[in-house]
């Protein structure tokens, strides 16, 4: 282990690794060239302003360095969310990946039921808005709470889309939007190389809470944050 930390830091590093004036919770990594990135909510000092009420920041490190981080700037904006963001409203856990045109692609869902998507030739952003995930006649797919994306690209191009939001017990009615569901299983779907049209989907994957019985994911039923990855060739 020691020999393993002497290659990835150079730099005294410890937690918490961002500087103690910085919030991002939700944290995703991702490594994209010799860099790892890590994109996440916005949270502020105190809570004063409420749930995720920043900008998406995007930090990063040398992978040959991992204690050496930096802020790379603002990565997409509140100020260019089409829905036109009051400061009391949520834009949470993003996810971005590189698609098969080469481009990254940010996933989010703020207010409403649908999941925004912004694109950007860098990883680092800035980012720019894209359109929603959407069904095939081009209407945004609202059917179903897109809460929390995560997003894999596997190696034959083709992309997946995991959203959910499966507490115990009943959804506290203000959380609730007025046209959508929270639906009792994580769901998936494939998108196609647009990187946002649904081709198939939703499709049940992990049992929340309230449906576990049986399925052996007693206990440990889905939640929330869905932050899918291939191990091994599983995914």
């Amino acid at each position: 282990m020691k020999e393993v930390m002497n290659k990835t830091m150079k730099h005294r590093a410890m937690n918490p690794y961002l500087p103690l004036y910085e919030y991002i919770p939700d944290g995703e990594p991702r490594i994209f060239g010799d860099r790892l990135y890590v994109y996440g909510s916005h949270d502020y000092a105190g809570g004063a302003l409420g749930f995720c009420p920043g900008d998406y920041m995007v930090w990063s490190a040398p992978l040959d360095d991992l204690g050496d981080w930096g802020l790379d700037g603002v990565g997409f904006p509140r100020s260019k969310c089409p829905e036109g963001l009051k400061p009391d409203d949520a834009m949470a856990a993003p996810d971005v990946v590189r698609g098969v045109d080469g481009r990254y692609y940010l996933y989010y869902n703020a207010t409403k039921n649908n999941c925004r998507i912004a694109v950007s030739d860098r990883p680092e952003g800035p980012f720019e808005p894209y359109g929603d995930v959407c069904n095939p006649d081009g209407t945004s797919y609202v059917n179903s709470k897109m809460f929390d994306p995560g997003v894999l690209v596997d190696d034959d191009g083709k992309a997946y889309l995991y959203v959910g939001f499966c507490m115990p017990g009943p959804v506290p009615e203000w959380l609730k939007k007025p046209g959508a569901d929270y639906p009792q299983h994580s769901l998936g779907f494939e998108l196609a190389s647009d990187m946002k049209t649904i081709v198939r989907g939703p499709v049940p994957i992990i049992p929340g809470g309230n449906v576990t019985a049986g399925t052996g994911f007693e206990g440990h039923g889905f939640y929330e944050a869905s932050s899918p990855r291939k191990i091994n060739g599983c995914m």
